[in-house]
């Protein structure tokens, strides 16, 4: 990669404090900031992990409690974590910013992922095997991204949507055995939930909090880490 691409990737955009949504601030300012709350990193893996038990006929408990599972050690975790530091002053938003500030929570989560994998794969009973790859993928590419962190900033909103929308790309486009007709994920709905992936690249530049490069290397990575990872998972014959 040519230095100027690497001395882009590792610019740190002007930070902010705590995203104020008033004091005059332009509506696609306050359109975009608002984005990067909704369109949230912690909400992805247990709707995905929802959706795709829904997509194999499992049981609305099973349903619930795999998704149960996502919130707390997916989402409720990291977010604990970031709160103890925003609540302490180590950060100084819940998005941090910072670059060199995001190494604990990266961490943080990957521990929550660990502990969300093991429960997924103890008491799951609808593709299990599928199901705790793609669990598996969250700490292995989060892993991935603190190292790159340690180095240059790449945008966690962008890679999760990138990642999330692979993972249903994945789940749809593999001849699965014993699907319930119809599935409950098909090409349509996947391809609505993709228009994620533009969206959150736009609003996270246009929010100030990374570069054109950050997000577009989150996309690259979010993309192609999880489909690769689930192809070779799939082609060793793991998934059954």
């Amino acid at each position: 990669m040519p230095g100027e691409a690497l001395e882009a990737l590792e610019e740190e955009p002007t930070l902010e404090a705590a995203p104020d949504l008033s004091r005059g601030r332009p509506l696609s300012y306050r359109v975009a900031t608002a984005l990067g709350f909704l369109i949230n990193p912690l909400v992805l893996p247990p709707t995905g992990f929802g959706l795709t038990l829904a997509h194999f006929g499992a049981s609305g408990g099973e349903i619930a409690w795999i998704v149960s599972i996502g919130v707390v050690f997916f989402g409720l975790v990291p977010l604990a974590y970031i709160g103890w530091m925003v609540a302490t002053g180590r950060a100084r938003s819940v998005e941090v910013r910072e670059r060199d500030k995001r190494t604990s929570p990266l961490a943080a989560g990957i521990i929550g992922y660990i502990v969300g994998v093991i429960l997924i794969a103890t008491t799951g009973q609808t593709a299990v095997p599928l199901l705790v790859a793609l669990a598996l993928t969250f700490p292995v590419n989060t892993t991935l991204v603190l190292l790159i962190t340690l180095r240059f900033k790449i945008s966690i909103h962008v890679t999760a949507v990138a990642g999330f929308v692979a993972g249903l790309l994945f789940v749809t486009w593999v001849p699965w055995v014993g699907l319930p007709e119809p599935p409950f994920l098909q090409s349509g709905p996947v391809l609505a939930c993709s228009l994620m992936l533009p969206l959150i690249m736009w609003a996270r530049v246009h929010a100030k909090a990374h570069t054109v490069q950050q997000v577009t290397m989150g996309a690259v990575l979010g993309t192609l880490l999880p489909l690769t990872e689930l192809w070779l998972v799939w082609q060793l014959g793991w998934l059954g």
